[in-house]
């Protein structure tokens, strides 16, 4: 696996781990709340070290040591492993339909900005939805393109 790669997931499992904000708990107003935030935070630290472990960013097996000092149940476990594979799934989906996101970002972006030449106007329904967005540089394009190097779809 590249560095860039390790980076990436590494960073995934810190934006895991850092969940839910330091900002929420300050809007916490209640103790039952706070103490929630405490046990999600807890838990997503669990999650994060699970990731690590499935992407090889770390060995070890975190979660069997907390099911053994009794931090967590084995449902919860299976729970976690289960939660981990979801999100090992959800990035290949972003990864297969990235470039075509990119690609027809371009694409209506480059409609819009020709639209002028345009015989027929565009419909006010599709400047409403998409003219703002659309002038707006694609989030998305540049770091994805780093990691799994951008290719157009066809």
């Amino acid at each position: 696996m590249s560095q860039e790669k390790k980076e990436v997931l590494e960073k995934i499992a810190q934006v895991i781990e850092s969940l839910p904000s330091e900002n929420l708990l300050e809007k916490c107003w209640t103790e039952e709340q706070k103490e929630r935030w405490h046990k999600q935070r807890k838990w997503n630290i669990l999650i994060a070290k699970a990731w690590r472990e499935e992407n090889n960013l770390i060995k070890g097996d975190g979660l069997d040591i907390a099911l053994k000092n009794k931090e967590i149940d084995k449902v919860e476990k299976e729970g976690i492993e289960l939660l981990v594979e979801y999100y090992i799934t959800l990035l290949e989906i972003v990864k297969i339909v990235a470039p075509y996101v990119d690609f027809f970002h371009s694409f209506l972006r480059l409609i819009v900005s020709t639209a002028d030449c345009l015989s027929v106007p565009l419909p006010k329904i599709f400047i409403d939805l998409f003219l703002k967005k659309l002038q707006q540089e694609y989030l998305f394009s540049s770091p994805y393109r780093k990691i799994v190097g951008m290719r157009l779809p066809f």
